[in-house]
C-alpha cells in the first residue's frame, strides 16, 4: 500500500519543511539515517541540502548535511 505514495513529492515537501524549520531554528547542520542501499533518500537529501558527508553506521548510512 505504502509503495503507491513513492515518488509523489511527499519525502521533498516534508524534508524541505524541515530545513526550513531547521534554519528558522539556527540549526545548520542535520543528520539524516536511512538504509545504505537506499540510493532515493542519499538523492533526495543532495536535492535539499548540501551534503557535508555519509557514514555507514551498520546496515544505515548517516546523512550529515548543511541546512544552509
Amino acid at each position: 500500500m505504502a509503495d503507491c505514495y513513492q515518488h509523489r513529492g511527499i519525502g521533498s515537501a516534508l524534508a524541505g519543511e524541515l530545513l526550513t524549520d531547521a534554519r528558522v531554528a539556527g540549526i545548520t547542520v542535520v543528520t539524516a539515517l536511512a538504509a545504505a542501499d537506499n540510493r532515493a533518500a542519499l538523492a533526495l537529501m543532495r536535492s535539499c541540502a548540501t551534503v557535508l558527508d555519509l557514514r555507514p553506521e551498520g546496515p544505515e548510512l548517516a546523512i550529515r548535511a548543511a541546512t544552509a
